[in-house]
């Protein structure tokens, strides 16, 4: 009993032991979660959701586009105090007549440190209606796809977290004159794998979140004297990130490492965020190299706050155990919740460059940022590159934004033959069902998707019907609790993604508007993880996990929009649905380890096309 009472190294920042007999009980891994999300929410907020840009002096109602691509690397150290409420009560029995009963409650308050390092990216492709009724406005929309990867470890304590974040949307951006305003609405999907042997049994662990993330912004920018400017804006993000049920092996039943930790349940309840950000930049634009490049240096400053209340989640342990020939025996309840606070508010420092490559289609902008604050502080460098139609509208160099350029309107030829690449995002999910109990679950997986693809198209008129065939890699992984089996995780894979399949088109001007269906194939694992690692619990006999990988096929379905840039290069944006049909899979060398699932996901994707000839050409 003494020992369940110690209070170990790694609790260190609690003030008594109660937290260290419950999974998750110090908050360290709910504060590496949230610190993932809010990197996730403001990672690509500069002063826009999107890399877009807006054109003067057009005439009415042209058709524009392009395709983006920006990436960010930083460190992030965010505080924050978790406050637990529980009881726990144990009934030890030692042969013949030895019993003690033991109780322990209260209020329980611990802080945690995590430092976080991450690095993502985020493209996207975009058709734009310029100079809208002769009015000056401009009209951007959208897809876009990413991926962000960060590591997160309690400094203070043992927990460590690895995340893979991919994410896909739309947006959409408005601009008239000096005023701008965007918005977009993603999907985001949490794959993280945990590790905390020591305090809580947690080898490798998965734990799987999804939410979504609304952004909006809206500014103004003044223009000065001498090329200078002053632009003011204001923007937020409302997300909602749900996660799955947590089942926690503890130390307690391990041999490899006895301890207090015992085995249980946590629950992190719907984690939200409401952010919100005020800022100023201060610029101006300089000619270089003959004028061919247009620099627009630029300093701003921004003030962060978050909103939303601190993240509840609640915890639980029930069982019992025995020493073996001896009798000596332990049986256990518990139950209590924890609140963990917000990074609250901060500031946020910037210095960067825009650059416009005249006459070349390219515009880039590079900056890096300090953030501080009561409970955070870190720096990150944020880069972008974006191809578009025709540049040689954009004025940077007579004071100006970064600016997109006309697109002629007319006839476009897109008969021919093409090959490209495509970057994105792909999630999903398996139905398990185990025949053995009559028991199923749903893991669902999420991930990276990379990949290359070439077709034909032949069109006829405004119509356009071709082939197309793609094939891509991919991380998405995911995992839920094993129902019927504590110690086990079931966890998913898709590694590979392929397809074959038909389109039809719509063409306007040099945009296409297609839908695309046919024959899918993936290589797809199921397979069971043993939470305590290699090492069996006591008391019980667990088989070894086992995985099993096979090639499934189906159908696919979906559509998009591409756009002609050049007469040899075209951007696009596609989304898709596919479903994998049924298989068989042995997860576990026991007899419950046959399963029956199905998976089916979905893929959003950005990409670019060469044409080769014949290409695409203007049709009088």
């Amino acid at each position: 009993m003494a020992g369940l009472l110690a209070s170990s190294g790694a609790q260190a920042q609690c003030h008594t032991g109660l937290t260290q007999l419950f999974p998750f009980g110090n908050g360290g891994g709910v504060n590496a979660l949230t610190s993932v999300i809010d990197t996730v929410n403001i990672a690509f907020l500069t002063t826009s959701s999107a890399f877009v840009s807006a054109p003067e002096g057009v005439a009415p109602d042209e058709l524009g586009g392009g395709v983006w691509a920006r990436a960010i690397g930083g460190t992030v150290d965010t505080k924050a105090t978790s406050n637990f409420n529980g009881q726990f009560v144990a009934t030890v029995i030692v042969p013949p007549s030895s019993s003690q009963v033991l109780v322990v409650n209260g209020l329980e308050s611990c802080g945690t440190k995590v430092r976080q390092d991450y690095g993502g990216f985020q493209t996207g492709h975009d058709i734009s209606i310029l100079n809208e009724g002769n009015t000056g406005a401009n009209w951007h929309v959208g897809v876009t796809a990413g991926y962000v990867e960060a590591g997160a470890k309690d400094t203070g304590g043992t927990f460590t977290g690895n995340f893979e974040v991919p994410f896909a949307g739309v947006y959409t951006a408005f601009s008239k004159s000096n005023f701008f305003a965007d918005g977009q609405a993603r999907l985001d999907y949490f794959q993280s794998e945990l590790n905390d042997p020591l305090v809580n049994g947690i080898i490798n662990q998965r734990l799987d979140a999804r939410g979504y993330s609304l952004i909006g912004n809206v500014g103004y920018r003044f223009d000065l004297p001498e090329k200078w400017f002053i632009e003011s804006s204001v923007g937020g993000v409302l997300s909602r990130v749900s996660v799955d049920p947590f089942d926690v092996t503890g130390t307690l039943l391990l041999p490899m490492n006895p301890g207090v930790a015992f085995p249980g349940t946590a629950q992190v309840h719907d984690i939200e965020s409401e952010l919100g950000r005020a800022s100023m930049r201060v610029g101006t634009s300089i000619s270089l190299d003959d004028e061919l490049v247009v620099a627009q240096p630029f300093f701003t400053a921004s003030v962060f706050h978050e909103f939303a209340g601190n993240v509840t989640s609640t915890v639980s342990t029930n069982g019992s155990a025995s020493a073996g020939p001896s009798g000596d025996s332990i049986a256990w309840s518990g139950a209590g919740t924890f609140t963990t606070s917000r990074v609250g508010t901060y500031a946020q420092f910037g210095v960067g460059s825009a650059f416009q490559f005249v006459n070349t289609g390219w515009l880039a902008y590079v900056r890096a940022d300090y953030r501080t604050g009561e409970s955070i502080e870190g720096f990150s460098v944020n880069a972008g590159l974006r191809y578009q139609l025709t540049p040689e509208m954009a004025s940077l160099k007579n004071g100006g934004s970064l600016k997109d350029s006309p697109a002629e309107w007319g006839g476009y030829d897109w008969t021919g033959f093409y090959m490209g690449g495509s970057i994105g995002s792909t999630w999903g999910g398996q139905h398990w069902f185990f025949p053995s109990f009559g028991t199923a679950t749903d893991p669902d997986f999420a991930g990276l998707l990379a990949g290359v693809q070439a077709g034909y198209n032949y069109q006829m008129g405004r119509m356009v019907v071709g082939m197309e065939g793609d094939f891509g890699f991919s991380n998405a992984r995911g995992a839920r609790p094993c129902p019927s089996a504590f110690f086990f995780s079931c966890e998913d894979n898709v590694d590979q993604l392929g397809s074959l399949s038909a389109r039809l088109g719509y063409t306007l001007g040099r945009a296409l508007l297609y839908a695309k269906g046919g024959l899918t194939f993936g290589e797809v694992t199921a397979q069971g993880h043993l939470d305590a690692g290699t090492t069996n619990v006591i008391g019980f006999s667990l088989a070894s996990p086992v995985s099993t990988t096979i090639w499934a096929g189906g159908w696919t379905g979906g559509g998009g929009m591409e756009f002609a840039l050049t007469e040899k290069l075209s951007a696009k944006a596609e989304y898709m649905h596919y479903d994998l049909g049924k298989d068989t899979y042995t997860v576990d060398n026991s007899g419950f380890g046959q399963i029956v699932a199905n998976a089916s996901g979905n893929t959003v994707r950005v990409g670019v096309n060469y044409h080769i000839a014949p290409y695409p050409t203007y049709k009088e």
